[in-house]
């Protein structure tokens, strides 16, 4: 017959896996939506305005003299960090507003990181689900030097876009053509995202 002890060692030894699996998936709740497989931007309709709220973050450029308020950020990757079919991907909401103006300055900042198998996407252009194309900012490309690619690309938005959304979000299509093929990717921004953003923003600019 089997001790009390003897069944509470078994039980011990049967519940490490579990714990070690609980205790990773903890690790990448808290580093914000991380998922691994594919390049399909992670469900974040689910979070509420105050969670978007509390990872919104404010930061000073002191040698641009701007504010800047930094959005949720998201990110997603099909394959671990330096491999050569590395696709990952991040996007975000941000504002700012230099120390001497008045006008803050909406956008949708999106960024890839790309193995040197996958190439370039060459990011061009966006659009939302109403077919409206919205301007865009490229930013400079980068090289890693293991071949990797990062390349960024800001949507510009206006206050007036984000108010009208606040309740039901947006989803929209940032579209590249590199190496002579169309690369898109559709992300979404849900309203509860943009209500607690916005908050941010306004205690942060609300003083000028």
């Amino acid at each position: 017959m089997t001790s009390d002890s003897q069944l509470n060692a078994i039980n011990n030894r049967l519940n490490v896996r579990p714990r070690i699996i609980l205790s990773a998936l903890g690790m990448l709740m808290l580093c914000g939506c991380f998922i691994r497989p594919g390049v399909t931007s992670p469900n974040i309709s689910g979070k509420t305005v105050s969670e978007f709220q509390a990872g919104t973050r404010v930061g000073h450029d002191d040698f641009r003299k701007t504010t800047v308020v930094k959005g949720y950020w998201v990110s997603f990757v099909n394959a671990p960090l330096r491999q050569a079919d590395l696709n990952g991907r991040s996007f975000g909401l941000i504002a700012q507003k230099a120390d001497s103006g008045q006008t803050v300055k909406f956008s949708l900042e999106f960024s890839s990181e790309r193995g040197k198998a996958t190439g370039p996407a060459s990011w061009d252009s966006a659009f939302d689900a109403s077919g409206q194309h919205l301007p865009v900012i490229k930013e400079a490309t980068m090289s890693g030097t293991v071949g990797d690619i990062w390349e960024g690309i800001a949507v510009v938005l206006t206050r007036e876009y984000l108010d009208a959304r606040a309740t039901s979000g947006f989803h929209m299509c940032i579209e590249g053509k590199g190496n002579g093929k169309t690369t898109r990717q559709t992300i979404y921004v849900p309203g509860n995202y943009i209500v607690g953003f916005l908050r941010v923003v306004d205690a942060t600019f609300s003083h000028g």
